[in-house]
């Protein structure tokens, strides 16, 4: 089954992976990726003690300590392909760090002060949303991303273990790659946020598995 996820049609300047820049349209294979079953019953699966899960598909911060840091992690990994997931991170439960990546099982869901828990940690690989870093296995990069804003409340993550990078973009815009060099024998690994606002509400959604093929599909004669 497809799902549309573009919400704009026009002329795309893409490079030889059939992917966009930032400000250029979401990347042409993101406008219709295939669900698959086992990826689509699944959400949430593990998390801290100062979450709560609403759904499978939406947590709540329910801790008041604000200097502390949970987290939750999707409950199927990903070994390969390019995969798409719907996010919602308002930007006001954001301060003081929010982190959307990927993580190893190892990365812990819990640290006893505010900082970027997914990126920040060894295993992981993700960008803090209200300090627009991007950290890669435990290491901060001097880039910002998106460069010149924030990520906006609602946007799309694209998980491309072919490539090996993160990418980002809104129904309006595509934010480009965040980050590359995802080495390719960390496997499985599993979207997960972390957060420190109290009372914060999360929503993350598996919208399908992307395809490179940017060749027509043929009727079957």
């Amino acid at each position: 089954m497809g799902i549309t996820i573009g919400s704009k049609v026009g002329v795309h300047k893409q490079n030889e992976h059939g992917d966009v820049g930032m400000g250029q349209f979401a990347p042409y294979w993101t406008y219709t990726v295939m669900t698959r079953t086992n990826y689509w019953t699944h959400g949430f699966t593990e998390f801290s003690d100062g979450i709560k899960l609403i759904n499978q598909n939406t947590l709540v911060r329910h801790s008041d300590q604000i200097a502390h840091t949970d987290g939750a992690r999707w409950g199927q990994g990903i070994t390969s392909g390019r995969h798409v997931f719907e996010i919602i991170f308002p930007n006001h439960v954001r301060k003081p760090h929010a982190s959307v990546g990927i993580a190893t099982k190892e990365v812990p869901l819990y640290i006893w002060n505010a900082t970027n828990l997914i990126g920040g940690s060894k295993g992981s690989w993700g960008i803090d949303l209200q300090t627009r870093k991007v950290s890669s296995n435990g290491n901060s990069n001097k880039s910002l991303f998106p460069v010149s804003k924030s990520l906006p409340d609602h946007f799309f993550m694209c998980v491309d273990l072919d490539l090996g990078c993160l990418e980002f973009w809104s129904a309006e815009e595509s934010f480009g790659e965040a980050l590359s060099s995802i080495p390719p024998d960390v496997r499985p690994l599993y979207p997960s946020v972390s957060l420190c606002h109290p009372g914060a509400v999360v929503g993350m959604v598996y919208r399908g598995k992307g395809k490179t093929n940017l060749e027509p599909i043929r009727k079957r004669r």
